[in-house]
């Protein structure tokens, strides 16, 4: 398996975190698991299935959007992977979407139902000689002039553990209006988008090792090691020890670089 990225340039790096590029034989059954950042998914090779929870799958199209997710999600690989991803930042794909994020949240839907000519125009540039350039370029013809969502600092607020009321109060709405917005600007409400941040930076922490689980859960800003553990279980379905030992390659390069 073969996974690079690359950072956009400005001004898109204000809305997008990175490209990627996962390129494999017989990588099987990959679940992807919750980061808090939606994407759009491009298949060069062989489409992706996605599996259900009684084990039928589903072929996915050439160019998917994948909303917010809460759980884990198994996909299928076919016999020859190509795939190129655009990874938003967490209130990022809004503008360029400009539709409510919570209406897609735990999707994967054709991007062709949200907007079928940015979807042509992504395709067309993933499969050029330069996809990661194309694609910028392609994103920035529609970026020009793009309203920001204004909930970006509100996420900051959200990520470094301020409580919901006070972010309230520091933007001069009320706890309605921000658990509103912020959902329709990320596909999270409030208090699932700091869960998510805290697992993302826990993830992070237990994967790198060199440090005591305990430990990871106090740097991610978690009460203790079983909240920590409990937020573990309920994204990806498996406890740490399990899910590190067993994790596909394609589901631990993904998050890896989420963080």
């Amino acid at each position: 398996m073969d996974y690079q990225e690359s950072p956009p340039p400005p001004p898109l790096d204000g809305w997008i975190r990175a490209f990627w590029r996962l390129r494999g034989h017989g990588l099987g059954q990959q679940p992807v698991i919750p980061d808090g950042r939606m994407e759009i998914v491009i298949h060069l090779a062989d489409c992706f299935s996605q599996i259900d929870a009684s084990g039928n799958g589903s072929a996915q199209g050439e160019v998917m959007l994948a909303g917010q997710l809460t759980a884990p999600l198994l996909l299928a690989a076919g016999s020859s992977a190509d795939v190129i991803g655009i990874r938003f930042r967490t209130a990022g794909a809004r503008a360029l979407l400009g539709i409510p994020l919570d209406a897609v949240r735990n999707q994967v839907i054709p991007l062709d139902a949200v907007d079928r000519s940015l979807s042509q125009a992504l395709l067309a540039a993933a499969r050029s000689s330069l996809p990661f350039e194309s694609l910028a370029q392609a994103i920035g013809a529609r970026a020009t002039g793009l309203p920001s969502t204004g909930s970006a600092h509100a996420v900051h607020l959200l990520a470094v553990g301020c409580r919901i009321a006070a972010v309230a109060e520091t933007l001069g709405v009320s706890v309605r209006t921000l658990e509103r917005r912020i959902a329709h600007d990320t596909g999270l409400p409030p208090k699932v988008l700091q869960r998510m941040i805290r697992f993302r930076r826990f993830y992070g922490l237990c994967q790198a090792g060199g440090i005591t689980g305990s430990r990871a859960a106090q740097l991610a800003g978690y009460y203790d090691q079983s909240h920590a553990e409990r937020d573990f279980r309920g994204f990806t379905g498996t406890a740490p020890i399990h899910h590190f030992h067993d994790t596909p390659g394609m589901t631990a390069a993904l998050l890896s670089h989420s963080s």
